[in-house]
């Protein structure tokens, strides 16, 4: 992955408050004082995201004659750039809409963003199977990656997917593309030490959600939980998912998988710590197993592309062009056919529209918007340091994410979950350091 980016292409990195204290009412979310909080707080963080994204881009282009230092700016400009790509998710209007509803407007700032880059630099936009490819491997990740979050949590999907993700992409690269490394040996070091960075990342924000009270015994009246239940139900969106940004967690979903709001003090629905079924959490893994794969294969068919035509600076984005032009076509089409699908077995027409307004189409084309632009310094990294290096080094982005949640959303503020996720954050660091020195040596 880039594990904070696929959580950024659904509405589940909430802060607890967003749905501690709004109310849904009417398809709509009634602001309280913590919710226009919240909205300030997302639109500083999204704006400051946004010009971290612009000056990354510049600064890509800028380097374009020097390969070796744009692979690094294109690495750590990903990583960053990645890692607040969640933070327009953060809103409100994205939990009222639902999962399938704010991917849409994420879709169409995806592929917009890439067609007007392309535009402005005069890249001539062409028709590939191989972006085709990419955008399906796309589509497919994100389908997988939403039932793996609602049967394992925000926390631990990520963290399985992540670490599958790394291995497929270093297989990828070193198998299938004979990408040549300094230090085999090394670079393997590298990627196990990143891989249980990210594992212990994404256990502290379990450590973090588990030693938190029920947030609806203390916070919610039962007329608000009830609004919320009726609300997540028909929009099929997954509380449990609140946890990702270290928010207090909701109770898990119910044996027929439908979402429950605890009620209060008296509810008898499970805790947030109550273990899930076995068969829950197996078909949980088999999704997150489904994700990494497909996450760890996202740049392969760009590498593929790339040996398939001359070599030339402007490879990378003749690939985003034929991406962007296929993207709307092989996700929209789908999301569109699975969102008023959803609604006719349910029989509900009202859920439909809910998408429809401005907070929320402002949300999702910003994350859309924020992810093209890591995509497209995730594949330069690609491109100019190999998938076997570069699309590992970009899990930074999972500590960069954590990093916006702590410092300015006040999230895993337990001392034992801070202390997990600053050595997991070091371990993380490390790992990427030596994965650099065994992928291309000290230079």
């Amino acid at each position: 992955m880039r594990g904070a980016w696929l959580l950024a292409l659904t509405p589940t990195a909430f802060t607890g408050s967003s749905l501690k204290h709004g109310r849904l009412h009417d398809g709509a979310a009634t602001r309280c004082p913590s919710d226009v909080d919240l909205v300030r707080r997302v639109g500083k963080s999204s704006a400051c995201n946004g010009i971290i994204a612009a000056a990354s881009l510049t600064s890509l282009f800028a380097t374009q004659h020097q390969p070796a230092l744009q692979g690094w700016i294109a690495a750590a400009g990903a990583a960053v750039v990645f890692g607040g790509s969640s933070l327009p998710a953060k809103h409100p209007a994205a939990a009222a809409a639902g999962a399938l509803g704010f991917q849409l407007w994420v879709t169409i700032g995806n592929a917009g963003l890439n067609l007007v880059l392309l535009l402005l630099l005069r890249v001539p936009i062409r028709w590939s199977a191989w972006g085709v490819a990419g955008a399906a491997v796309l589509t497919g990740t994100q389908i997988f990656a939403w039932p793996a979050i609602q049967r394992l949590g925000a926390a631990v999907g990520p963290g399985v997917w992540c670490g599958i993700g790394m291995l497929t992409s270093f297989g990828w690269g070193v198998l299938a593309f004979h990408e040549k490394l300094h230090s085999p040996p090394l670079a393997a070091l590298a990627l196990s030490i990143l891989i249980a960075g990210v594992g212990g990342v994404a256990a502290a924000h379990v450590v973090a959600s588990r030693r938190q009270p029920d947030w609806g015994a203390k916070e919610q009246s039962s007329s608000t939980a009830r609004e919320l239940r009726e609300a997540a139900a028909e929009n099929g969106f997954l509380p449990e998912t609140v946890a990702e940004s270290g928010g207090t967690q909701a109770a898990p979903s119910s044996r027929s998988g439908a979402p429950t709001f605890p009620d209060g003090p008296a509810n008898a629905s499970p805790r947030p710590n109550a273990s899930p079924r076995p068969s829950t959490i197996a078909a949980g893994m088999a999704c997150a197993i489904a994700t990494g794969l497909l996450d760890g294969s996202l740049m392969a068919p760009f590498s593929a592309y790339r040996a398939s035509v001359p070599a030339s600076p402007t490879a990378a984005l003749s690939y985003l062009g034929s991406f962007a032009v296929a993207l709307p076509v092989v996700a929209l089409v789908p999301l569109l056919l699975a969102h008023m699908g959803r609604d006719l077995l349910s029989r509900s027409s009202a859920s439909f529209w809910r998408f429809f307004n401005l907070p929320c189409a402002l949300s999702g084309v910003a994350t859309g918007a924020l992810w093209a632009t890591g995509n497209v310094l995730s594949v330069h990294a690609t491109m100019r340091l190999g998938q076997a290096v570069g699309f590992p080094l970009t899990q930074v982005c999972v500590v960069v994410s954590a990093l916006w949640g702590t410092l300015y959303f006040g999230e895993l503020q337990h001392r034992l979950a801070l202390a997990l996720f600053c050595g997991s954050s070091l371990a993380v660091l490390v790992g990427a350091a030596l994965l650099k020195l065994g992928g291309s040596g000290f230079f």
